[in-house]
């Protein structure tokens, strides 16, 4: 079985994006699609391929290596309707078609690179204003 995922985020960081040390969080919606093998000996997809939405979550810290560079470590948890329950299933061709619970939740683990483009905000050094 191979999962396809396409995701909508919206991220908040607790600090400053730049921040040398920044705690982060996300909030968005995913759809996810699911693609077995056509020419499985064991499971008969009749071309459907399953298709859900659900809410995805993550929550990470962000470190600055440079100032062009952080890295990222964080936890995505998400879940949705699970499709392999009831006429939605995939049919074994042979023996009975087991049933699933009606949800599927999936947390992941990654480290990620991040690039900054463009120039970093700088706070402005104010002008003396000269009196008279």
């Amino acid at each position: 079985i191979r999962t396809h995922t396409l995701a909508l985020e919206v991220m908040r960081y607790m600090l400053p994006s730049r921040a040398a040390i920044t705690p982060y969080g996300t909030l968005g919606i995913q759809a996810r699609w699911w693609v077995l093998d056509e020419n499985s000996p064991f499971i008969r997809t009749n071309g459907v391929t399953p298709f859900a939405l659900g809410p995805l979550f993550s929550f990470g810290m962000q470190v600055k290596a440079s100032d062009r560079w952080s890295s990222r470590l964080e936890a995505s948890l998400s879940s949705g309707h699970n499709p392999f329950t009831g006429k939605s299933s995939f049919r074994a061709l042979s023996g009975p078609t087991i049933e699933e619970s009606s949800s599927v939740s999936r947390t992941e683990y990654r480290v990620a690179g991040v690039y900054y483009f463009g120039k970093a905000k700088t706070a402005a050094v104010p002008t003396p204003v000269a009196h008279k």
